[in-house]
Formats: C-alpha cells, sequence, structure tokens
C-alpha cells in the first residue's frame, strides 16, 4: 500500500512559509487516521493548523488562509 506523500509535502511548504522557526508547525497533527480519510486533511488543515496561524499572525493584518491555506500550499508542489 503506498502512503499518500501529499500531506508531509504540504507541511514541508507550511514551515518554509513561516517566518519564524520556533513557531514551525510538528507533524503531530497529520499523524491520525482521520487525516487520510476523505476530506480528513482539508479538515485538521482549517480547524488545527490555520487557527494556530491566525493567533500568531494576530494584530498583523495577514490573510493567514491566503498565506497557508490548502489551495496556497498546493499550488507550490511540483
Amino acid at each position: 500500500m503506498q502512503q499518500d506523500l501529499e500531506p508531509a509535502r504540504l507541511l514541508d511548504a507550511l514551515n518554509a512559509r513561516i517566518d519564524d522557526a520556533d513557531f514551525a508547525i510538528g507533524p503531530s497533527y497529520l499523524m491520525k487516521r482521520g487525516v487520510y480519510r476523505e476530506g480528513g486533511l482539508e479538515r485538521t488543515w482549517r480547524t488545527k493548523i490555520l487557527p494556530l496561524l491566525e493567533e500568531h499572525h494576530y494584530g498583523e493584518g495577514i490573510d493567514v488562509n491566503a498565506r497557508y491555506g490548502l489551495d496556497s500550499l498546493r499550488g507550490q508542489l511540483p
């Protein structure tokens, strides 16, 4: 069975965009079975990862979804 590598690639792309290495998002968010079910990655990104980044950038006027959202990151993947 081939494991889906997209979540790991997206996490790498996400962390490359975060301006503070100490605030990098760890892999534990992607180590749950639910992530690999239909819509699981999108749900985890929307409910777990993006809220962390919204808090990190609070008051900075950054569009977190535009910068760190799945559509934006997927556009960067080879």
